[in-house]
């Protein structure tokens, strides 16, 4: 039996990912998507269809698509041709999703694109906070150690000539 055949690609979980650009720089970090397989065992078994009020708002990211697409055209005879494009494909999107099974953890909130645009930025900027402390921490541990070697090469020293002078 083929387990490639029967899985699917999900883009829902997130690696952190740290940037270093040269020697003693911060480092910068970022959040990037990664692919998750789930095999269709677990989808039929596992998963759901959203409520209600998720489906309104899963419909109401498919509409608010359409915006900046036909802006992209300069033609009047363009954006009608993508109006109809994307109406039609919306459309059997809408249709699907009331049998569209979706994650057990997925919720309303999670298609609320300003939302999860916001708590994104807000976690980048955490992340980036937390490396830039993380990477200061380092470096001054990296200098207690180099004072700790040259304080204990200097005790050694005066070991050293203490025992010349008394013995």
């Amino acid at each position: 039996m083929n387990r490639e055949a029967d899985r699917v690609s999900l883009s829902s979980s997130c690696i952190i990912s740290k940037t270093i650009t040269g020697p003693g720089s911060k480092g910068t970090g970022s959040l990037k998507s990664r692919v998750k397989h789930v095999s269709q065992d677990i989808i039929r078994s596992k998963w759901t269809v959203l409520d209600g009020d998720a489906q309104a708002k899963v419909e109401e990211l498919f509409r608010s698509i359409e915006l900046p697409v036909l802006a992209n055209y300069s033609s009047k005879q363009r954006k009608i041709e993508a109006h109809v494009a994307l109406g039609a494909i919306t459309g059997t999107l809408c249709k699907r999703l009331p049998r569209m099974p979706f994650p057990p953890k997925a919720r309303e909130i999670h298609f609320d694109y300003e939302t999860l645009v916001r708590d994104n930025r807000n976690l980048q900027q955490s992340l980036a906070t937390s490396l830039t402390s993380s990477a200061s921490l380092v470096n001054d541990v990296e200098k207690q150690k180099l004072a700790l070697l040259s304080e204990r090469q200097e005790f050694e020293d005066l070991g050293s000539a203490d025992r010349i002078v008394v013995g």
